[in-house]
């Protein structure tokens, strides 16, 4: 069970692989059923590995990798 917005609800964690630009990357993933919206990312995991941009006007997000040695 994880708690969200809509309260407690049934959840699956995996390990999964992104392949995004850059290479890839290895999080856990949460997945619910019939969820509102096609995706939803948390802070830990993906972004941890961006730094990330929000520009409301343009209606975009800019992902810049974080390079660590």
């Amino acid at each position: 069970m994880l708690n969200g917005i809509g309260g407690l609800e049934t959840s699956w964690l995996h390990d999964i692989t992104l392949y995004v630009f850059g290479g890839p990357i290895k999080i856990r993933a949460g997945f619910k059923e019939n969820l509102p919206i096609t995706a939803l990312l948390g802070m830990n995991g993906f972004f941890q590995h961006f730094n990330v941009t929000f520009e409301g006007a343009a209606q975009r997000c800019v992902l810049d990798r974080i390079r660590i040695n």
